[in-house]
């Protein structure tokens, strides 16, 4: 028996669509962490036998939901006409709506090692840019890599910092902090200032331009 049946005697209409996309609700909860196929099978009304009957296991599970996650960059939005600054701009900040949409997910799921396919579809504009600019094959490869993970280190790192995307799970106080944590005690200092702009969206424009700025300094020599 694939599932549970319903509370009428029918078996909820289960399909591996269905099944990635519960997925990745789970993992943008605000507790990824806790994501098991379990918990996906009480989600969904069936019996954890019911997953396993369209994935192998929980990584091959999470491998599909990469690819979901990556196959919904939405790469037709990037302008045909544009120059290459733009069409990298333009990619970056594609990838980062796709990522910001699935924040939790891409969160949990960079530590697989899992290249997802989709993936390399996303790329190829950043490779063709390069190919355009360099003849050098070796050099397309080192500035397409670079350019792919400074753009994903500072998603990531946004992802993380930006307080309206709550990644962060909840720290439980030890019984020696809150044995010694008194109300007359002062609130914390924060010695580290803030580098560049408060505003999220004006720190990601001025780092891309700084890294394209670094990019074209490059090509340029």
């Amino acid at each position: 028996m694939q599932g549970q049946q319903s509370k009428r005697g029918r078996r909820p209409n289960l399909s591996r669509a269905k099944i990635v996309e519960k997925t990745l609700s789970l993992l943008n909860s605000s507790n990824p962490e806790s994501f098991s196929v379990r918990k996906l099978a009480q989600e969904l009304g069936v019996t954890p036998a019911a997953i396993y009957v369209y994935f192998s296991g929980q990584d091959d599970l999470l491998r599909y939901a990469a690819e979901e996650v990556a196959s919904r960059v939405e790469l037709d939005k990037i302008p045909s006409d544009a120059s290459w600054r733009d069409t990298l701009k333009a990619w970056a900040y594609l990838v980062r709506a796709n990522h910001r949409m699935f924040p939790h997910a891409t969160m949990m799921l960079r530590m697989s090692q899992h290249i997802p396919t989709a993936w390399f579809r996303v790329i190829e504009p950043v490779w063709t840019i390069f190919g355009s600019l360099h003849s050098d094959e070796s050099k397309q490869i080192e500035l397409t890599q670079s350019f792919i993970r400074s753009v994903a280190g500072l998603v990531l790192i946004e992802i993380q910092h930006d307080d309206s995307i709550n990644t962060k799970l909840p720290i439980e106080p030890t019984p020696s902090a809150a044995e010694f944590a008194l109300p007359s005690d002062p609130a914390p200092m924060d010695f580290v200032p803030k580098v560049g702009s408060s505003n999220i969206n004006e720190l990601f424009e001025q780092s891309l331009n700084l890294l394209l700025d670094g990019i074209e300094f490059h090509i340029q020599r």
